[in-house]
């Protein structure tokens, strides 16, 4: 199958850049003919054989209307090369499946942010581009649902592909070691630590975590943050470690997650650290909780600071049975989240 894939850049940083790389190396390896179209490559980074690459820069472009003139720019290439079926990473109108990670009336409305032109200019790219598409496909069953409230979407249009974790990375014989990372990132030998991993502090729920944990000084829980540098101070009990390079041996080091997000259209690190053996403890707002049952962790329906301190509590009391086989069970690694894929694919050709 001659397949399309749509991005704005080819490199290896961020999530879906990542998992660009990862669609990639999936396809060709089961023999489709993959054509790369992106605006910014990176010369160094290395492809499969046989894997085509399109650029259209943007470097000319003022940068209010790049959205629209890539958009352009992409319909030409698609109409002149006829791919048998066409994947959109990012906002693109007219293609056979488009991923939806997130969108922005969503997150507005979450983050309770009034609308402003800007705003109204990309909610008005993501409709088009939502109405377009052969068929959505949703980070989570949350991002579905607000894509058929907020856009008037048809529900049978859009699918629910969680994205996919690697379990070469993520995997629970990690916890084998979970002393000796604990020492390496000075977790506290007689504390329940509970980890976050957060580049969006306040949407993350950080204000709430503070208020939570200042509750909890006299008590044997600590609160480690991992991430981008912080700018608001924390009680004693809560401790700021810097940038994680290795998110996977913070995941083993931790007794669990807590993300108590204002809004998180799946939450990858939540199928990172169960994948790693530890319990999560979440808010409602984030879409990952449809892979969380009670042997998992736990979910918060509010964002009471005194809610989450009783599931703080009783996060330590409880004895969590995360499977070893997690990630095949709830099919987030690759080869099941490239199936989905195909199967769509498939099924629009036929």
């Amino acid at each position: 199958m001659r397949i399309a894939l749509i991005h704005t850049r080819l490199k290896r940083v961020g999530g879906l850049e990542t998992r660009l790389f990862s669609y990639i190396d999936e396809l060709t390896a089961r023999g489709h003919e993959v054509t790369v179209i992106v605006s910014k490559i990176e010369h160094n980074e290395q492809l499969p054989d046989g894997v085509r690459v399109i650029r259209c820069s943007m470097k000319r472009v003022p940068k209010p209307i790049r959205i629209w003139y890539y958009d352009r720019a992409v319909q030409s290439i698609l109409q002149r090369e006829q791919f048998d079926f066409v994947l959109a990473l990012i906002q693109i109108s007219g293609v056979d499946a488009l991923l939806v990670p997130g969108n922005h009336p969503g997150y507005l409305k979450a983050v309770q942010r009034r609308t402003k032109l800007l705003d109204r200019l990309v909610i008005s790219v993501e409709q088009k581009c939502f109405s377009s598409a052969q068929t959505l496909l949703a980070c989570s069953q949350m991002m579905k649902d607000e894509v058929v409230q907020l856009f008037g979407i048809a529900p049978e249009k859009i699918r629910v592909l969680h994205p996919p974790t690697d379990n070469q990375r993520f995997h629970s014989q990690l916890k084998s070691r979970k002393a000796e990372f604990r020492e390496t990132y000075g977790f506290a030998k007689d504390k329940f630590s509970f980890l976050l991993v957060s580049a969006s502090h306040r949407r993350k729920g950080l204000p709430l975590l503070i208020d939570a944990f200042s509750q909890l000084k006299n008590e044997p829980v600590e609160f480690i943050l991992a991430g981008t540098p912080l700018k608001m101070a924390m009680p004693e009990n809560m401790r700021y470690i810097g940038y994680a390079k290795k998110a996977e041996e913070l995941f083993a080091s931790a007794d669990a997650l807590i993300l108590p997000a204002t809004y998180e259209p799946f939450g990858q690190i939540v199928s990172e650290a169960i994948m790693c053996g530890t319990p999560v403890l979440l808010s409602h707002m984030v879409g990952a909780k449809a892979i969380v049952s009670e042997n998992e962790g736990m979910i918060v329906n509010s964002f009471s600071v005194d809610d989450w301190v009783k599931a703080i509590r009783e996060m330590t009391r409880r004895q969590f049975n995360i499977a070893p086989d997690f990630a095949v069970q709830q099919r987030l690694l690759l080869r099941d989240h490239v199936d989905a894929i195909l199967d769509v694919a498939e099924k629009g050709t036929n």
